[in-house]
């Protein structure tokens, strides 16, 4: 069993080597809570954004009812990530891990995350504030409120 995100980043390193990915780089994203991690496969380079979660989205359907009205066979548990987070692990082609302190890992291309909640309008402003994004030299915080992507477990594959 995980109990933080640094033993879960290291199961995915291992994982990803027993697959026979070859680890390039590592960047440590969103106050180290995020990891991408950059691979080689034969010659093909892959990234691999990977996050630690203690759990679903549990009121999923009851912040996109519209959403699970239209389409019942996803309904369930979400999973989230920040708008800001997708973007970069979709500019980098990166495939979503997303890692629970079970042990599993599931994955899913960040392009079609980012393409589905769009189409299905599955991005809140989070109502709490979040006054870590934006810190300045002079001490002065802006406070963000942040974009999330919400979207069903079901689409997530397993992967390990």
């Amino acid at each position: 069993m995980f109990l933080n995100h640094c033993a879960a980043f290291e199961y995915v390193k291992k994982l990803l080597v027993r697959k026979g990915y070859r680890i390039r780089m590592l960047h440590k994203l969103n106050k180290g809570r995020h990891l991408l991690i950059e691979t080689v496969y034969g010659e093909r380079y892959q990234y691999f954004y990977v996050i630690f979660k203690h759990t679903f989205l549990h009121s999923f359907n009851y912040l996109f009812k519209d959403f699970v009205e239209k389409y019942p066979n996803l309904e369930g548990h979400g999973e989230t990530i920040n708008i800001e987070n997708l973007e970069y692990a979709r500019i980098r082609e990166a495939t979503l891990l997303f890692v629970y302190p079970d042990m599993k890992v599931y994955g899913i291309d960040s392009r079609y995350v980012y393409k589905f909640v769009h189409e299905h309008n599955l991005i809140r402003t989070q109502e709490r504030r979040n006054e870590y994004k934006i810190e300045y030299a002079n001490g002065q915080v802006e406070v963000i409120n942040e974009q999330t992507a919400s979207f069903p477990v079901k689409l997530l594959v397993r992967y390990d």
